[in-house]
C-alpha cells in the first residue's frame, strides 16, 4: 500500500515510515504540514497528525483531502478529544487511531479503508473505521458514562493513583516508563481541569471514576 505521512514530530515521522516500510508498505510522501503536500495525491492512504501547531484539526483534514481526493485519511492523535474525532470524520477522514496504540492497530485500520481490495476501500464515501480505543471511547460516550472520555490506559492509571499507587510503582505495574505515565497523568489533569494530583483524585473520587482512595492515597502525589 502506497502511504503518506503528515506529522510535524519528524523524529516520529522518521520511526513511523521505517516500520511501515518494513511491512512492505511504500511511503510515497512526507511532510510536516497539512499545506505542504506535494506528492499526497499518488498515495492510497495518509496518515495524518491532528495536532498541528496553530492549525484546527478539521482544517488539517480539509487541507489534505483537497490535495488528494481519492486518498484514504486515517487520522492519528495523542489526544482522546472524541468530538474532534468526529468532526475529524464529518470533514472526510476515513480513520482514526490514537497515537497511545500499537502499529498493528494503525496498518489494521490503514489497510481497512486504504488498501486496494481492502474491507471498506476508499470509494466508501460512508467509510468510518475506528481503532478499538476510538471505539471504547465511543462507547463510553454513548453509555452516558461520567465524567470526561478517557482511553484504557488513562483509566488504568487513574484508578491506581485513586488507590494511592506512586508514579514508580504504576510504570512497573504497567510495564511502562514513569515518562510515559507521566504523560498520561497530565493528559488525565487536562481532562478533568485539575491542577494537581490531589484535584485529580479528588474529582475522580466525586464523579465514582476509579477505585477510591485508600489510606495511603497521599502517596498519588509523588
Amino acid at each position: 500500500m502506497r502511504v503518506a505521512i503528515c506529522d510535524d514530530h519528524l523524529t516520529f515521522g522518521d520511526a513511523l515510515q521505517a516500520v511501515l516500510a518494513d511491512r512492505g508498505h511504500e511511503v510515497v510522501a512526507r511532510s510536516g504540514s497539512p499545506y505542504d503536500n506535494a506528492g499526497f495525491a499518488g498515495s492510497d492512504a495518509i496518515v495524518l497528525d491532528l495536532g498541528f501547531p496553530g492549525v484546527d484539526g478539521c482544517e488539517a483534514v480539509d487541507a489534505v483531502r483537497h490535495a488528494a481526493p481519492a486518498a484514504a485519511i486515517v487520522v492519528l492523535t495523542g489526544s482522546a478529544d472524541l468530538n474532534l474525532i468526529e468532526r475529524a470524520f464529518d470533514h472526510g477522514a476515513k480513520g482514526a487511531v490514537l497515537k497511545s496504540e500499537g502499529i498493528d492497530e494503525l496498518e489494521s485500520v490503514l489497510t481497512k479503508v486504504g488498501a486496494p481490495g481492502g474491507e471498506l476501500g476508499r470509494e466508501t464515501s460512508g467509510a468510518k473505521v475506528r481503532s478499538r480505543e476510538v471505539q471504547a471511547l465511543r462507547k463510553r460516550r454513548q453509555a452516558g458514562g461520567p465524567g470526561p472520555d478517557l482511553t484504557d490506559r488513562e483509566r488504568e492509571v487513574l484508578e491506581k493513583l485513586t488507590s494511592g499507587s506512586t508514579t514508580a510503582e504504576i510504570a512497573e505495574s504497567m510495564g511502562v516508563r514513569i515518562s510515559t505515565v507521566r504523560t498520561h497523568v497530565q493528559h488525565l489533569l487536562a481532562k478533568f481541569g485539575a491542577h494537581s494530583r490531589l484535584e485529580l483524585v479528588a474529582s475522580a473520587k466525586r464523579l465514582r471514576i476509579g477505585v477510591l482512595p485508600g489510606p495511603n492515597s497521599s502517596a498519588a502525589l509523588h
